[in-house]
């Protein structure tokens, strides 16, 4: 049985304001926003039961057998970093 995989886990796209961006808010040197999603897509699977991030068994022989276990949840975010002024 072939058990090729390939999973876009998670990507970042981010977006960095500059001291002149903010300003107008003295205390900031600068702002990143970030947007991150993870478990986005599968890209290729060969095996209809196959994901190695699978936890239905404890016995090693059975890792990454999907059997009854819930898929990887798909999930989004924002990030925001602030970098102060010194």
């Amino acid at each position: 049985m072939d058990g090729d995989y390939i999973k876009l886990r998670q990507a970042t796209l981010g977006y960095t304001f500059g001291e002149k961006a903010v300003s107008a808010l003295r205390i900031f040197s600068g702002i990143q926003v970030s947007l991150v999603g993870r478990n986005l897509a599968i890209l290729m699977k060969k095996s209809d039961n196959i994901d190695p991030e699978a936890n239905f068994a404890s016995n090693i022989r059975y890792a990454g057998i999907e059997g009854t276990s819930l898929p990887s949840a798909r999930s989004f975010g924002v990030n925001v970093n602030f970098k102060f002024k010194k």
